[in-house]
């Protein structure tokens, strides 16, 4: 009879080391490719002993290593989206960046091509099993071309009752404040099963205002009723198309969170399919002050990306911008923050609250 202990393990997929977590007793298995921004490149698990794949693995790694932010759930860092003329200033200083040589714009950061090192593997009934992987730019030669500030982050990426949990850690190691937005691209597979389609597949996000595109400032913010998308949930078929592509459609929305002082988790938003019976919840902590919506052309999946503020955020503070939620930390200091993903049946009750 096979174990039904939780096991953490080294395995190799299409010629990449893969992490894998397994948790028998939920059926669930997640793979994290370390050597392609420490993307968590599959997470399947049951429902209602059903099997469900909640993340959209790649078709092979060169398609990962390609567009590492177009399936799994990849790490935004030190910026979540794009940053407006590849540049910002802060605190006086003009800070220009490298553009993405895929997307022509310094965009998501400088870590989802990285290879992360693998610090700590372990698993046990309490903890379910886990695995934590870390990224230095001065040990791991990210240029200060590339990101001016000397920093260090750690993500331990938890299997726990079939629950899939991030847990972050940075540091800046360099001798002045650095400014930084974090984000994660999680993509769920459209419909989450045999039946349906995506466009009847629904989104909710219960934010409280809308944004229109952060890379192009000013941005204008309207509050977001409580009868009204996406505080309501909508399928994806009905919801506004922000581009048409010869592949396909391309649905991007960007919305915020008030903070409120409370201490609880936040629901960042849920992937309803009423025809599987399947939601797929996105919970964070407070430092997750926002949330994209979006939907790739050509393939059937959506995001709901966890994100501490809005995309280009450094471009977005001033006194007549709302907070856009740029976060800053101290030379030596610390900032930790986490987010899960978390299936379940749609009848059941996600302990949570928004």
């Amino acid at each position: 009879m096979e174990s039904q202990q939780p096991e953490t393990y080294l395995d190799t997929i299409g010629g990449e080391p893969v992490v894998v977590l397994r948790e028998p007793s939920s059926g669930s298995t997640v793979n994290i490719l370390p050597a392609i921004g420490s993307n968590v490149c599959r997470f399947q698990t049951e429902v209602a002993c059903c099997p469900v794949e909640v993340l959209a693995s790649p078709p092979d790694m060169a398609a990962l290593r390609e567009l590492p932010t177009r399936w799994g759930a990849g790490v935004l860092f030190p910026y979540p989206g794009r940053v407006s003329g590849d540049s910002f200033t802060f605190n006086g200083e003009t800070i220009r960046l490298l553009p993405d040589p895929a997307t022509g714009n310094a965009m998501h950061g400088v870590v989802r091509r990285r290879e992360w090192r693998v610090v700590e593997m372990g698993a046990s009934p309490s903890r379910g099993a886990w695995a934590k992987t870390a990224l230095s730019s001065l040990r791991d030669d990210i240029g200060t071309d590339e990101w001016p500030y000397a920093f260090s982050i750690a993500v331990t990426v938890q299997l726990l009752n079939g629950r899939l949990r991030s847990d972050i850690n940075v540091r800046n190691e360099s001798e002045k404040a650095m400014p930084f937005g974090l984000g994660f691209h999680p993509y769920v597979p459209t419909p989450l099963g045999t039946r349906g389609s995506q466009n009847l597949c629904e989104i909710e996000v219960p934010a409280d205002s809308r944004w229109t595109n952060p890379a192009a400032p000013p941005a204008h913010v309207v509050p977001v009723g409580p009868d009204d998308w996406p505080r309501q949930p909508l399928p994806i078929g009905d919801i506004e198309i922000s581009l048409m592509t010869d592949r396909g459609a391309i649905r991007n929305h960007w919305f915020s969170f008030r903070d409120g002082g409370s201490q609880l988790p936040r629901l960042l938003g849920r992937v309803i399919d009423r025809e599987n019976q399947v939601t797929v919840s996105i919970l964070a902590s407070r430092e997750f002050k926002a949330a994209v919506f979006y939907t790739p052309p050509g393939l059937s999946t959506a995001s709901i990306e966890p994100h501490t503020g809005m995309p280009n955020a450094f471009n977005l503070v001033g006194a007549d911008q709302p907070d856009p939620g740029l976060e800053v930390i101290e030379p030596g200091a610390d900032w930790s923050a986490w987010y899960e993903i978390v299936p379940s049946a749609l009848d059941a009750n996600v302990n949570s609250t928004s």
